[in-house]
C-alpha cells in the first residue's frame, strides 16, 4: 500500500500507510482461532511462534498462514510471557525456549511437541527472554529486577544481573525486566530494559 507523511511544523511527523495482511486470514479465522490474548511472538522465517495468555503456544507456517503446532506449556493457568525459536545449528533445528507468569523457563522440540527441560523462579514470573546468537545460552528477564542466563545445554541459570551498588554507582534494574537482548556480534554484551525506565548495557564477561 502507498502512503504519506503528516506534521506541523515542530511536531513529529506521522505516517499514514495502508496495509495488507502478510498472512492468510485463516489464522484469525473461526476454524483456527485461539481464543486467548497473544503475550510474544517471534518467526524463524518458516513458522510464527505466538505464546498466549492461556499457556499454549501455536505455531503458523509463514508460508500458507496454516496452523502447524500447538501445545500447551502447562503454567498453571498463567500466560505465556516470552517465545523465542533458537538459532539453528547443524542437529539442533525445531528448539525453542518459552517463559511464563508462573516463573518457568522451558524448552521444547517444536515438530514433535515435546518439552526437553523445565527451571522454575518460585513466586516470581518471568517476562522476557532472548537466545545469544550461537543459541548456547538463554537471557531472561524477570519480575524481580533480574536478569538471568541460563546455559542452554544443562537449562540452569550459570548467571544473575542483580541490582547493586558499588563505589556510589548504582548498577541493574530497579523495576520488572521487560525486554532482553543479546547483542547479534558481540556475544559478551547483552542488553535489558525495564519499568524502571533504563536500558542498561552488560558486559556478562564481568561478574557482580
Amino acid at each position: 500500500g502507498g502512503g504519506s507523511a503528516r506534521g506541523t511544523e515542530g511536531s513529529v511527523p506521522t505516517l499514514a500507510v495502508s496495509m495488507k495482511p502478510w498472512l492468510s486470514p485463516q489464522i484469525f479465522g473461526t476454524a483456527q482461532m485461539i481464543s486467548s490474548a497473544v503475550f510474544s511472538l517471534h518467526c524463524n522465517g518458516t513458522h510464527l511462534l505466538a505464546g498466549y495468555y492461556n499457556g499454549e503456544v501455536a505455531a503458523y507456517s509463514l508460508l500458507s498462514g496454516n496452523l502447524d503446532y500447538r501445545f500447551s506449556a502447562n503454567l498453571d493457568h498463567t500466560a505465556v510471557t516470552a517465545v523465542r525459536f533458537r538459532p539453528e545449528q547443524e542437529g539442533r533445528k525445531n528448539l525453542l525456549a518459552l517463559c511464563g507468569a508462573d516463573g518457568s523457563v522451558q524448552a521444547w522440540h517444536l515438530t514433535s511437541t515435546r518439552c526437553l527441560a523445565k527451571a522454575n523462579i518460585p513466586e516470581c514470573a518471568m517476562l522476557s527472554l532472548d537466545y545469544r546468537s550461537d543459541g548456547a545460552a538463554l537471557a531472561v528477564g524477570g519480575q524481580d529486577h533480574v536478569v538471568r542466563i541460563f546455559d542452554s545445554a544443562r537449562h540452569q541459570v550459570s548467571q544473575e544481573l542483580k541490582p547493586s551498588e558499588e563505589d556510589g554507582n548504582t548498577t541493574g534494574h530497579s523495576g520488572r525486566v521487560c525486554a532482553v537482548k543479546w547483542h547479534p556480534t558481540d556475544s559478551n554484551l547483552l542488553l535489558s530494559g525495564g519499568w524502571d525506565r533504563t536500558v542498561q548495557v552488560w558486559d556478562v564477561r564481568v561478574r557482580g
